[in-house]
């Protein structure tokens, strides 16, 4: 018996087979949308870590922030990562109200202190320091305030030599709390 062609009307009762690729697709967009911002957060966090946890993602990081400073700070001999400790065989600053030169500078950061809005400093040492101020008739005297948005602490601090001057002659201190 010859069959005849199937209505249009009538629906077939067998499933098609683009029904179970849909689903698939549906199954890999959403997903997909879950896992992506993961990977983005793990992506993100892995360039953290390279830029942190290594001697030469610290230093591209260090020397980008000193390019954004035109010419203010220098730093000559950078060795550690900021995650680790950092040395410095010499640091320069140059401002309008003062000139710095540190040499042998070393900071070391407890970075997971920042989770409880604290920054912890084990040791920051500086074996000589010099500070010119520009000329003035009044004395230099120390900030009133050293108010930061979290509250800090170092644990060691080891200047060797310090030096101030005004212009050049030495810098006679007004006040000094420490």
């Amino acid at each position: 018996m010859a069959s005849s062609p199937p209505d249009p009307g009538q629906t077939s009762a067998r499933p098609s087979d683009a029904s179970p690729l849909r689903a698939r697709r549906r199954w890999i967009v959403a997903l997909s949308l879950v896992l992506a911002p993961f990977v983005l957060i793990g992506g993100v966090l892995a360039a953290l870590a390279l830029m942190l946890g290594t001697e030469s993602g610290s230093r591209r990081l260090i020397e980008t922030l000193i390019a954004r400073q035109n010419g203010a700070v220098a730093i000559e001999g950078l060795r550690g990562s900021i995650w680790e400790g950092i040395q410095v065989d010499r640091l320069l600053w140059s401002d309008e109200r003062f000139n710095l030169d540190a040499q042998r500078v070393s900071l070391k950061v407890h970075w997971s202190s920042l989770l409880q809005a604290r920054l912890v400093v084990p040791s920051f040492s500086v074996d000589t320091m010099k500070l010119r101020l520009p000329v003035s008739d009044k004395p230099w005297q120390m900030p009133q305030s050293l108010v930061l948005p979290l509250g800090w602490e170092v644990q060691s601090l080891k200047l060797r030599q310090l030096a101030l001057q005004r212009g050049d002659e030495p810098a006679q201190i007004g006040r000094a709390h420490v």
